[in-house]
């Protein structure tokens, strides 16, 4: 069997003070959160379910459970992205979202929710920050150009 491709830094301190751009997938890889229609102003929209609108509630609640600030937050329809800067003595990057994977997994009920792991990108500059925040934000008009409007 192959080894798994690392997915964290080599030798990078995660519990350090810094911005982190995050992405987290659903388990299935489905619409679970909710779907992306076309607004009143013609702009593709992600419409969240309650799944999705709890996902949201609990990435809020991140400052309150190991002092994590949300920069910024997009709950697709099968993942989510979030920025995120860790508090100067709070827990490390790994600990804060296995809690957050964890805690809606178990208030949900909803085995297999998750996909194993995430993906994360240190924030090195105010430049790659913006870019960061462009991508989130136009990750809705990407999704209706690749599967159409609430499609998988």
């Amino acid at each position: 069997m192959p080894a798994r491709k690392l997915l964290r830094l080599p030798g990078f301190d995660y519990s350090r003070s810094r911005l982190y751009f995050v992405t987290i997938c659903a388990g299935r890889r489905g619409p679970v959160f909710g779907s992306v229609v076309i607004g009143d102003d013609g702009a593709p929209a992600v419409v969240l379910n309650a799944l999705g609108r709890q996902v949201t509630a609990a990435v809020v609640a991140l400052p309150g459970h190991g002092g994590a600030v949300v920069v910024a937050l997009l709950v697709m329809p099968d993942h989510l992205h979030l920025v995120v800067c860790l508090a100067e003595e709070g827990p490390s990057l790994g600990v804060v979202i296995g809690g957050l994977k964890a805690g809606v997994a178990r208030r949900t009920r909803t085995a297999g929710l998750w996909q194993r792991g995430y993906h994360d990108r240190v924030v090195r500059d105010e430049r790659e920050l913006e870019n960061i925040c462009a991508y989130i934000d136009t990750n809705p008009s990407r999704w209706v150009a690749a599967r159409g409007v609430g499609g998988r």
